[in-house]
Order: C-alpha cells, then sequence, then structure tokens
C-alpha cells in the first residue's frame, strides 16, 4: 500500500505575484432585453433586465482595494454558495452556450459570473447587430441558469487597444522586475491592473501617462504566513498533487506541487507535470527533487514565458493518481486533458491548501508578470472568497470534480480568493500527453 506524510507545516513565503482580475460591482448598460419567463422565485433560467449603472464615457485610473481571503485553514473543499452553477445541468448548459457561440464565429461575445446574485451575464459590443442572435442563442442554451444579455460600454476591440497601451507604459516597470496583472474585465468595461500595495506610487505614476483609457488599479492587500495540510513524503510510484523540493526536509519547507502523469511522444519517456517557473526561477533546483526524503526526480524540460508555465520531471516511477484531500475523495485518476470556459466549475489540488473545488473560471486570457517574464494564464475564483491557493501550490492540477479530467497546473496567486492555471494544453502543444494508466 503506498503510505505518505500529511503535516501541518508554516509556509515559507517568497515575493507574490500581483495578479487579479477584480470581480467589482460594475457598468452593465445598453441592455435591450425584454423578460424571458414571469418573474417568481421558483423560476429558473431567466433573462433579467438590468440599468445603467457606471458612467462609459469615463476614462482615467481608479483605484480598488482588494480583500483578502479567508485565511480558515478548514475551508471547506466545495462552496455550497456555489452550487447554483456546478451542478452537471448547468455545467451543461454552459458548454452548449459557448459551443454556439463559437460555431456562428461570434468573438464579440463575453461573459462573467455574478456569484452574489447566482447569474451569468453575457456582454456583447454596443452597436452590432449581433445582439439578437445572441440573445436567442442563451434562450436554447440557458434553462436552469438565470442569465442577462447586454452591451459592453465599449468594444472589446477597444478595450485591448487600451490593455496595449497600458502594458507598453508598463514596460519599464516590467524590467525592474516588479510584479503585476493586467486583463480586461467583463464586468467593468475596463483594463485592470493588479500590484502589491507597496508599489502603489510607481504605478500611480506610469499608469497617468496612459491616455484615454479606463483603467482600475487593483491593491492586494498583504497576506500573512499561514499554515495549512501538506502532501510530504510521497513515494514511488509518486501521485500528483505531492511537495517536493530541492533537497531534503522534513517538512517539505518552501516547496512546488506536482501535476499529473504525463507522457513525452518524442522518445516515449513518462514523468510528471508540474510548474515551470519552479524550475526556471530557482536555479538551485537543478538537480534532484525531493518530497521528504524520497527521492522524487529531476527536471528533464521546462517553458516559463508567454504562453508557457510547465515543465516535466522525470528519472523515478510516476502514477496517474494525484491527491485531492480534504477526502471526498481523498485521490483520484486523471481520465485525460480537457479545456475550459467562462463559467465551468472546476478544482486544484495544490501540496499546501489542499483541494479546493467550486473555482469558476472567469477569464481565459490574463496576463500574470514577476521578475521580468509574462505569462498568459486562465483565472478561477471562489464564490465565497475563501482561500483556494499559496506559495508552494505552483504546478498542481486543476481538474473536473465529475470527470477527473485534467486542466492544467497552477501557475500564479495574487493573496486573495483568485488562482491562476498553465492549460493542459501549453504542454500538450510540445509534444507530451496526459496518462491514465
Amino acid at each position: 500500500m503506498k503510505s505518505r506524510n500529511l503535516q501541518s507545516k508554516p509556509v515559507n513565503r517568497l515575493a507574490r505575484t500581483g495578479i487579479a482580475l477584480a470581480l467589482l460591482v460594475g457598468a452593465v448598460i445598453g441592455i435591450r432585453s425584454t423578460q424571458k419567463a414571469d418573474a417568481a422565485s421558483d423560476v429558473v433560467g431567466t433573462l433579467k433586465q438590468r440599468t445603467s449603472m457606471a458612467d462609459c464615457n469615463s476614462r482615467g485610473v481608479v483605484e480598488k482595494e482588494m480583500p483578502s481571503a479567508s485565511p480558515s485553514t478548514d475551508a471547506p473543499k466545495f462552496d455550497p454558495g456555489s452550487a447554483w452553477l456546478e451542478s452537471d445541468v448547468s455545467q451543461s448548459e454552459v458548454d452548449s452556450f459557448w459551443k454556439k457561440i463559437k460555431y456562428e464565429e461570434l468573438d464579440e461575445v463575453g461573459a462573467w459570473i455574478d456569484s452574489e446574485n447566482e447569474e451569468f451575464r453575457i456582454k456583447v459590443d454596443p452597436f452590432t447587430s449581433v445582439m439578437e442572435k445572441v440573445r436567442a442563442i442563451a434562450s436554447e442554451s440557458f434553462s436552469k441558469i438565470n442569465y442577462s444579455v447586454s452591451e459592453r460600454c465599449i468594444s472589446i476591440g477597444d478595450l485591448n487597444e487600451m490593455m496595449m497601451q497600458t502594458k507598453e507604459q508598463l514596460l519599464e516597470i516590467l524590467k525592474s522586475g516588479v510584479a503585476f496583472s493586467i486583463g480586461i474585465s467583463e464586468e467593468t468595461s475596463t483594463v485592470n491592473v493588479s500590484i502589491e500595495k507597496k508599489d502603489v506610487v510607481v504605478f500611480q505614476s506610469e499608469l497617468s501617462e496612459v491616455a484615454d483609457a479606463r483603467i482600475i488599479l487593483e491593491i492586494s492587500p498583504t497576506v500573512g504566513q499561514m499554515g495549512f495540510s501538506a502532501r510530504c513524503g510521497d513515494s514511488a510510484p509518486h501521485y500528483g498533487g505531492s511537495l517536493y523540493r530541492n533537497s531534503t526536509d522534513s517538512t517539505c519547507s518552501s516547496p512546488c506541487t506536482t501535476g499529473y502523469k504525463v507522457k513525452r511522444l518524442s522518445d516515449g519517456v513518462i514523468g510528471m507535470s508540474s510548474a515551470g517557473h519552479c524550475r526556471h526561477l530557482q536555479p538551485a533546483w537543478s538537480g534532484n527533487l525531493y518530497s521528504s526524503y524520497s527521492f522524487y526526480g529531476q527536471f528533464s524540460n521546462w517553458q516559463f514565458g508567454g504562453n508557457n508555465d510547465w515543465s516535466f520531471i522525470t528519472s523515478s516511477t510516476y502514477s496517474p493518481v494525484y491527491y485531492t484531500d480534504p477526502c471526498s475523495p481523498c485521490t483520484r485518476t486523471s481520465t485525460g486533458a480537457a479545456t475550459a470556459s467562462v463559467g465551468n466549475s472546476i478544482c486544484l489540488s495544490g501540496g499546501v491548501t489542499g483541494a479546493r473545488c467550486s473555482m469558476t473560471i472567469t477569464n481565459l486570457s490574463f496576463t500574470n508578470c514577476a521578475q521580468g517574464i509574462c505569462v498568459y494564464n486562465v483565472e478561477g475564483v471562489r464564490g465565497d472568497r475563501s482561500l483556494s491557493c499559496q506559495q508552494g501550490d505552483s504546478g498542481g492540477p486543476w481538474f473536473s470534480s465529475s470527470t477527473s479530467k485534467v486542466y492544467g497546473v497552477q501557475s500564479f496567486f495574487d493573496g486573495t480568493y483568485k488562482c491562476y492555471y498553465n492549460p493542459v494544453g501549453r504542454m500538450t502543444a510540445y509534444g507530451y500527453q496526459v496518462m491514465t494508466s
């Protein structure tokens, strides 16, 4: 029988990456929707009417203090408040909607998740002719989920242009190694830049030079050191979701987490995935890797930057099983690879924090920057805003609670309730395959 040690331990935090996408109360304007069904407390699949909440002509920089996540060590694996979205029926409706949007090539359509009001909010470019088509697709797709269809403040093309201008202005800051994150908020029709509180002044100065842009400067709080259950001492054949580091250590201090079993197709070598920055940003990790005193392997390949934050660990034996404790169940076996859409509800399993489900995908292309390197990742958010990842969880698997398929490896976090993963397709594009046996 495979054995391992589960221990509680303090975690030595490295410099946090400033990465976030705020779920703010934002602008929902220009709505021309009509009611789909009579309002009633037990009616579902309702198209809700929304009124204007912000001035879409406003430009400039608005500062937003971001709340801390709950530090509770006994946070539930699932968020009961997310049941409206994460049921199999609801997830099937979300997938059906995006499949139809993709088939119709409606690139101007986006969405954000209103967890507070339990609503899937669909956004469309203003002054376009696709509103009625999108409304029809939503009506066909959703019978259980409440949703709304409305116009953005400005077009997605204009928002992308604003984001590019903002990125160009922040190039000097990137060179200095200061961490930040940038992405578009569908909720507020803004470019959101997330930073640490200590860096406010320098960002205020740089962003004041960006003309004619709508920017929210999200200021992340300083999070204290926390201790969570740790998966330390994993023996061969090694499981995903295990803690490892570059030397023997009974508590696996300052670790990373492994992901899922993969095969390199060019030579058939079997190994385990993890995050690329675990190797790239730590040159001392060039030799043997250990889970407590158990030899885990060595880095055979890694990519960090641009689309990629993944690594390939070899030189031992590996299992397609990955840890998902706290139990329910305690482990799972990978059944293959999957891709996510906005609104999908999936799980992540970090070696430090443990498994957390009810992670709603909110953004498919968020830029996370640290130590002069940027990566394009996918964002997931817990509706109850509980802590779902922290330093040491990097490389852990994101997975489906219903199918056990894997979506990618944990990449970044911002110290609040948001987590970011690098999709599995980034690694398979380099000739790797997720193993199920």
